[in-house]
């Protein structure tokens, strides 16, 4: 799972999988997650994907089209950020605060009224409480889960941190099987498209003729290729379903790369 201990990927990890039965061990970085899962060296990985504040998370979608990897299941997690700081610190004493890029944008509203405290990015809200812990500094502190919190050994200074009540980060499983379920719900997709007048369009329009539900759709620039971007985008359904091969089989041919990642 990405992160280290106490990350909201293992929180995601354990609904999924269960508490037991299987060994886990972390990674820092979304990219290390998909590699172990490519070799074979892990069955699956778990690594979040979207957050329902401030959307999709840009590192896996620029990744993940890099990796024989697939999306086998998917887990939605509550998120309740808090601020942790040592034992013997007081909300006063904080100055700085560790947490995700994410973990720092589903807080703004707590750095715009407390302008004094700066945040530092770094790859994961657990891994922020781990270095308050390390640095042994009062004026640290780090904002992750109250599990973390508990693990760490650390005190919650201020509760419920993120601006929305009704946070959740969607969580996937990957694999380097291609596991489709038979009663799955969702289809995964990434293309390209081609450089001609209403590409996009004629692209989405076989959703709607085929009476499918687009339940989402992320673009992001192709590397290296200025003004070329690759859509992700997500549908209800499943693979056997005939509206489904009629709308993959005709994007094929107004797109480029039309990569399955998952129908889960």
């Amino acid at each position: 799972f990405f992160g280290v201990e106490g990350t909201y990927s293992q929180q995601a990890m354990e609904l999924f999988f269960g508490e037991s039965g299987y060994e886990a061990y972390s990674l820092p970085k979304f990219t290390e997650v998909m590699e172990a899962v490519e070799r074979g060296d892990a069955d699956y990985g778990v690594i979040p994907i979207e957050n329902s504040s401030t959307g999709g998370i840009t590192d896996l979608y620029d990744h993940i089209n890099d990796y024989d990897i697939y999306i086998v299941g998917e887990q939605i997690v509550k998120i309740e950020h808090a601020l942790l700081g040592l034992p013997e610190s007081t909300f006063n004493d904080i100055r700085f605060v560790y947490s995700h890029e994410q973990g720092i944008s589903q807080c703004g509203s707590f750095f715009e009224e407390n302008p004094y405290i700066k945040p530092i990015r770094i790859s994961s809200t657990a891994e922020g409480a781990r270095l308050v812990v390390q640095n042994n500094d009062m004026s640290y502190a780090s904002i992750a889960s109250k599990r973390a919190a508990d693990i760490y050994g650390l005190k919650v200074l201020r509760s419920c941190l993120n601006e929305q009540d009704n946070n959740r980060t969607r969580i996937v499983i990957i694999s380097s099987d291609r596991k489709y379920v038979k009663n799955s719900k969702k289809i995964s997709i990434s293309f390209e498209t081609k450089h001609e007048s209403g590409a996009l369009y004629k692209i989405l329009s076989h959703f709607y003729h085929n009476n499918l539900n687009l339940e989402k759709i992320e673009s992001r620039p192709i590397p290296e290729r200025n003004w070329d971007y690759r859509f992700f985008v997500d549908i209800a359904g499943n693979l056997s379903m005939d509206g489904v091969k009629k709308a993959l089989s005709a994007i094929n041919k107004h797109a480029n790369n039309v990569n399955i990642l998952g129908n889960y």
